[in-house]
């Protein structure tokens, strides 16, 4: 039985989170893996978008996107034309010159300018999924490349929920993948227009992404994998094992519309847009985990007990 896993930005800290990750993906029978970005990366591309061009904030924050990246790689000894291959995508997406962000430092309020930051902000989880590839692939795991832009179709950036037509296409790309036995790494967080432009799902987007693909292939469990981090943001803490009481207790089992209240609390551990495919799926299961503990039971979401 397959089982779609997710992981968060605090589980893609640095090298040895990629291989905690791993290992998890590696010890799951039939995994299907959502990817977000490495932790703190999508806040920093966002953060672009308030820089002016003669701002040096703005080569600072490029720069440590590019560091952390390259950090993470070394850690993983990943090969350097797997490197210059990321650093590519890089550029093509940041150089601040010849790159995607070149137009939106110099038409900031042109229309087309909003789709280009959407293209933007959808770089870390494509990198992330990029570097869990080859790592996998070295340690003998079959995977493959899902991007977010071929299977989600949606309305437009105001209404970014994917479509009913998402789920023929969920079904279509990615049954023959799982079929084969191999594993397929899919780029949470965005989809695409009618007139290909990349379009974001919005805060909690990798959440959702899971939440969707097991409802349209009929998988009964997503596990989501969280992790604390100290307040710096470098290191991780043992944290919290899935939704928790005043006293930090793990909650064993919550139902649907208590789910819905916490999320509506503004609580990063759940969200609406992730809980909302399971409205009309009372048998889809979501398991809040946390990922420097895989073998605890965390916090079963349910429909009813």
């Amino acid at each position: 039985m397959s089982v779609v896993l997710k992981f968060g930005g605090t589980s893609l800290l640095n090298a040895s989170a990629f291989k905690n990750v791993g290992n998890i993906i590696k010890n799951t029978s039939s995994p299907l893996v959502i990817l977000s970005a490495i932790n703190g990366v999508t806040d920093q591309l966002e953060r672009l978008f308030s820089f002016s061009n003669k701002d040096c904030a703005m080569k600072k924050q490029v720069a440590t996107i590019y560091l952390k990246h390259a950090e993470i790689m070394d850690g993983l000894m990943i090969n350097s034309e797997m490197q210059q291959k990321i650093k590519t995508l890089l550029d093509n997406k940041l150089d601040m010159k010849t790159g995607l962000l070149n137009h939106v430092i110099r038409y900031p309020n042109h229309k087309e300018t909003q789709y280009i930051k959407e293209n933007i902000m959808a770089t870390g989880e494509q990198i992330s999924c990029i570097i869990m590839n080859h790592y996998l692939k070295e340690q003998g795991v079959a995977t493959t490349i899902v991007e977010g832009d071929k299977i989600f179709m949606c309305d437009h950036i105001i209404n970014p929920y994917p479509q009913d037509i998402s789920v023929q296409k969920i079904k279509r790309y990615i049954n023959p993948i799982i079929n084969k036995g191999i594993v397929p790494l899919i780029t949470g967080y965005y989809g695409r227009d009618k007139h290909e432009n990349i379009v974001t799902f919005g805060k909690n987007g990798s959440d959702l992404t899971a939440t969707f693909i097991a409802d349209a292939l009929g998988i009964n469990l997503v596990q989501i994998y969280k992790v604390e981090v100290n307040k710096l943001q470098t290191k991780w803490e043992e944290g919290y094992v899935g939704v928790v009481d005043e006293m930090g207790n793990t909650i064993p089992e919550i139902l649907f519309d208590e789910a819905l209240t916490i999320a509506q609390t503004g609580r990063n551990v759940l969200s609406y847009s992730m809980l909302r495919p399971l409205i009309n799926n009372k048998n889809l299961v979501v398991e809040i985990k946390n990922t420097l503990h895989p073998e605890l039971a965390g916090t079963k979401i349910i429909r009813k007990l």
